[in-house]
Formats: C-alpha cells, structure tokens, sequence
C-alpha cells in the first residue's frame, strides 16, 4: 500500500538537528521542528514564503545556526534566502 513517504539522497553533511525518542524498545530520529523546515527548503518542498510563514512558530535564532551547518549546493541557496 502507499504510505506517502517520499525518499531523497543527501549528503551525510547534513544529518544534523534530530532527536533521538525511544519507541517499542528501540529508537528513531525525528527532525526538530526549525530543521525540518530547512530541510523541506533544501529539497524543494517548501517555498521560502512557507518557510517564513512557518517559522513564525519557531524561533529565528534557532534557524540561522542550523542553516549555516549546511554545506554544498543548498548552502549558497540558504544564505541568500535567510541573510
């Protein structure tokens, strides 16, 4: 059955902003909630209006650090977005 998940390739650079929550005896990493919108950016999922319509939630200064651990080609794109 479709589960609606959808799979993208990333560089392991970027496997950061998770926490760790132990279910059924074991553990699983879910995106905290300022990563999860960059990553949605990145991958080009969100639109930057989205983004910033999103992050009125979040706290900027929670954002910035994450994006600026962001390296490669989505950086460029980041910091332009979020100067």
């Amino acid at each position: 059955p479709e589960l609606g998940l959808e799979y993208h390739k990333i560089n392991p650079g970027l496997m950061f902003g998770f926490e760790r929550h132990k279910v059924s005896g074991s553990y699983c990493f879910v995106a905290t909630r300022e990563k999860a919108l960059l990553d949605g950016y990145y991958l080009n999922l969100f639109t930057l209006d989205d983004v910033l319509e999103m992050g009125r939630k979040s706290e900027y200064r929670k954002l910035k650090p994450l994006f600026l651990k962001f390296n490669g080609k989505g950086r460029k794109r980041l910091l332009e977005a979020f100067h």
